[in-house]
């Protein structure tokens, strides 16, 4: 599934669709303030609430509204949203090398995710623009890739790819249970120096315009990160 990019960090408050007094209340009953190490392992079972919730509601608005707040992309992104300023999971990632790494590998520099699957267009897309942004922070930060392919399929892949991150190999059920992947692919996710979340773009797109306006993103947010 990809779609659309969307920057979680920079999502602005949806049009008024009915009182916003039955809102807030629907709102509150499924978007929790997560800050604990538990808002990626109880991600499944807040989207399931929100959902639930979504779908009770829907005979009380009007019919039809698309993305609305109630919608289940909405629900996604509040539920991804509320990823930032959280730990990122210490799960184990077998990497090409068949080596079991995780994020405690990672420490006191900032780190860029890619989520990504290798018939995914506009997670190739946007290799070009990731391996640039290496370059760029080398040294700086660490640049993670998380396939969610079969193993043999990343490895024939990468024979013909130069992509240069760290590559490392789970399944989509993984990457949806233990890292909270339930927007759009590729998601990419920038920790800060101590590995909780400081951004996250959901969805990509495969047009240069938006890839050169993601690599500025990325950039931004990766400048900010090596002051902590």
């Amino acid at each position: 599934m990809t779609f659309k990019r969307i920057n979680l960090k920079a999502l602005k408050r949806p049009k008024n669709i009915c009182g916003y007094k039955f809102i807030l209340m629907l709102f509150l009953l499924f978007s929790f303030k997560i800050n604990s190490q538990d808002c990626f392992s109880d991600c499944l079972k807040r989207l399931k609430i929100g959902q639930d919730t979504m779908f009770r509601s829907m005979d009380q608005i009007k019919k039809n509204v698309e993305d609305s707040l109630f919608s289940p992309l909405s629900v996604n992104k509040n539920i991804i949203k509320n990823l930032i300023g959280c730990q990122f999971p210490n799960t184990p990632l077998r990497s090409v090398n068949d080596k079991t790494i995780s994020i405690s590998k990672f420490k006191n520099k900032p780190v860029f995710i890619h989520f990504w699957f290798t018939s995914c267009r506009p997670c190739i897309a946007e290799i070009e623009t990731i391996n640039s942004l290496q370059k760029e922070f080398e040294g700086k930060a660490y640049f993670l890739a998380i396939n969610t392919d079969d193993m043999l399929t990343l490895k024939e892949f990468l024979k013909e790819h130069k992509y240069n991150s760290y590559q490392t190999n789970i399944s989509k059920n993984k990457a949806m249970n233990d890292f909270c992947v339930i927007g759009g692919y590729p998601t990419c996710i920038i920790l800060d120096s101590h590995n909780k979340v400081s951004a996250i773009w959901s969805g990509g797109n495969i047009n240069p315009l938006e890839q050169k306006d993601f690599y500025l993103q990325v950039k931004k947010e990766l400048e900010n990160n090596l002051s902590d």
